[in-house]
């Protein structure tokens, strides 16, 4: 699930083997869509730290329950307090740079913390990937 401020700006996430990718990595979408795309970056080692630094490991039964959601900037406390102002139970989040890690252990689909993530009012570009599609892309750069 794509988040943005409107619904007619996609977001891609665009991952690098070992450098950040240059802001050329927009102009083929660029060109594709006739538009600018937003686009949030991650290079090898840091999906592996992401990877690496899941704070739901051990309760996260589902992958495809849990997700990222990556920001081109790391969100400030104002534009996270949405998320702070209620209990979620049984739903978890923790932000972690520019990253906000989510379980949703009954899915996505009706999830309060999902609806109000998507709202969040974020600066740049934002989108969510689920933990299979993470750990997916690893494997891809790491040669799998």
């Amino acid at each position: 699930m794509d988040h943005h401020s409107t619904a007619s700006a996609p977001c891609k996430l665009a991952v690098s083997i070992n450098q950040p990718a240059p802001e050329s990595t927009n102009q083929p979408a660029r060109l594709h869509m006739g538009r600018p795309i937003a686009t949030t970056l991650r290079t090898l080692d840091q999906l592996r730290a992401i990877v690496d630094g899941n704070p739901f490991a051990r309760v996260a039964t589902k992958p495809a329950y849990l997700c990222v959601t990556f920001l081109s900037h790391a969100p400030t406390k104002v534009e996270v307090a949405p998320l702070h102002a209620q209990n979620w139970t049984p739903e978890l989040f923790k932000v972690v740079g520019k990253e906000i890690y989510t379980w949703h252990p009954n899915g996505q689909g009706r999830s309060p913390l999902a609806a109000v993530l998507g709202k969040l009012p974020l600066r740049g570009a934002v989108t969510t990937r689920n933990w299979n599609t993470v750990q997916r892309l690893v494997e891809m750069l790491h040669g799998g």
